[in-house]
């Protein structure tokens, strides 16, 4: 014996929307068309209607998998959303930082604290973003990326203090620069 669940408010779809609730768990043996996907009821809405098909009878299961499945899509995209956000507020402070120590003069005494800093920094930023493919493409990471790598293996190997070469300072800065241009598109 199934048990039902009698809700006269339940998700009501819409002529627009894909897939009645009760269709949520259809037999993979019925016909199906491109409207009839179950991930296509998120678009689905909660309100009343005097109509007969909202107080069809819903079970318990589909409720569940239907809750479920907005629950999950709402969730995600909004952390996908945050996760730019972070991306690109990181990114811009990397940028800053790479720019304010390079400007640093050699007898400056705060540049040893500088490259530090920078290298941790540069560390964190790399270790976070490095296995997020959503952002491991984009040319404003391989450039981020190839500017961190120049920097620490230049200050690892001849010292904190030691100016980087003029010519590989400015093949820096160009790498930088397009970072910033493609971080501003969005890419």
């Amino acid at each position: 014996m199934a048990s039902t669940l009698q809700l006269p408010s339940v998700f009501h779809c819409s002529s627009s929307s894909l897939t009645p609730p009760h269709n949520l768990l259809a037999n993979s043996s019925s016909s199906r068309t491109g409207s009839s996907c179950p991930l296509r009821a998120v678009s689905c809405s909660s309100t009343h209607s005097d109509s007969s098909d909202s107080s069809a009878p819903v079970s318990r299961r589909q409720l569940s998998v239907g809750t479920l499945l907005v629950s999950t899509f709402g969730v995600v995209g909004g952390a996908f959303a945050d996760f730019d956000e972070d991306y690109k507020s990181e990114t811009q402070d990397m940028i800053g930082q790479v720019r304010s120590t390079l400007a640093m003069e050699k007898t400056d005494p705060n540049k040893a604290a500088a490259v530090a800093k920078l290298r941790q920094s540069g560390n964190e930023w790399v270790a976070k973003y490095r296995k997020a493919k959503k952002v491991a493409g984009k040319p404003s990471f391989s450039n981020m990326y190839s500017v961190i790598n120049a920097i620490s293996g230049h200050y690892v190997s001849f010292g904190a203090t030691y100016p980087i070469p003029a010519k590989r300072k400015d093949r820096i800065l160009d790498e930088v620069k397009d970072a910033e241009k493609a971080l501003n598109r969005g890419r």
